[in-house]
């Protein structure tokens, strides 16, 4: 169900490596030894939280309950709360977040 006019104080996602046809083709043409660094990262999960009213901060958690800070931006609260709400997914950094909509939580 989405909630107009609230601005989202968190929600949480996963990532994937953006698609490369270049290291897709390098890693086929070695018999996969030439596997991107990205593709054999550990799976983690991604909290995003707007600290700011412009800055939105990534943080990995881990399955012990560590978080790290991954990235750091600024977007204006509107255009995050459609990122999130009608693409599901953001491009940053080489990676694609996508977002689990069941974890949003709302500014009150």
């Amino acid at each position: 169900m989405k909630e107009f006019n609230k601005r989202i104080k968190s929600v949480e996602a996963y990532r994937t490596p953006e698609f490369n046809w270049k290291a897709l083709l390098k890693s086929i043409l070695t018999l996969g030894f030439a596997k991107p660094k990205k593709m054999s990262e550990a799976a983690l999960l991604y909290k995003f939280v707007q600290t700011n009213h412009q800055t939105i901060t990534g943080f990995s958690e881990t399955m012990a309950g560590e978080q790290e800070k991954v990235v750091s931006f600024h977007l204006e609260p509107a255009l995050f709360y459609q990122k999130v709400t009608d693409e599901g997914k953001l491009s940053l950094d080489g990676y694609v977040y996508h977002f689990d909509l069941e974890t949003i939580k709302y500014k009150s």
